[in-house]
């Protein structure tokens, strides 16, 4: 439809986000030169550990199917990190920025359903950040206090502040091309 799209915005929220980053990814091999930018809306804590198969029940192998990391990215064991990391790898132009609530309480669930022993979601989002700016990325991290889920939906994306931050700013900045700094409750 646009073939000579010179930027390319990727988001998603919830489930949605989980996959954002890799069609980032496909855009930009798609569309070698235009800017990528990726948004992950609420999956900074999510840990799969081979205790599901989320390959198979997703059927990922054929969904995947036009992604260059098939077979290089394990879903039955990734973490956040992976999410942004794998696909920087590919592709290091590509800009990266996420929103997560430090309790996050759909995400909590879910990290349950993948049978994951309980563990303090607000470290494991900031585990998630650590590993991946050590990787290298240039991610900006907005982080929420509370237990609410996503952010791009709700009416909170126009009034949310933290740590004297507007929100709405915040990602307007990084729509614009900016990386703005991490906001962490």
């Amino acid at each position: 439809t646009y073939p000579n799209a010179e930027e390319i915005f990727v988001t998603g929220s919830s489930a949605g986000s989980f996959p954002s980053t890799f069609y980032a990814l496909k855009s930009s091999n798609d569309y070698p030169d235009a800017e990528i930018s990726a948004f992950n809306d609420a999956t900074g804590g999510l840990k799969s550990m081979e205790t599901i198969d989320i390959e198979g029940l997703w059927n990922l192998n054929e969904t995947m199917e036009y992604f260059s990391l098939l077979g290089e990215v394990t879903f039955n064991n990734m973490t956040s990190a992976q999410i942004v990391i794998e696909p920087y790898e590919e592709n290091p132009e590509i800009r990266f920025a996420r929103y997560d609530n430090a309790y996050d309480n759909t995400m909590r669930y879910f990290n349950g359903l993948l049978d994951n022993a309980p563990f303090d979601y607000n470290e494991q989002i900031r585990i998630s950040e650590n590993e991946i700016e050590e990787a290298g990325v240039d991610i900006s991290a907005y982080i929420a206090p509370g237990d609410a889920h996503t952010i791009l939906g709700a009416s909170s994306f126009y009034d949310l502040e933290v740590e004297g931050v507007s929100f709405l700013e915040w990602f307007t900045s990084f729509v614009e091309g900016e990386q703005p700094e991490d906001v962490h409750c």
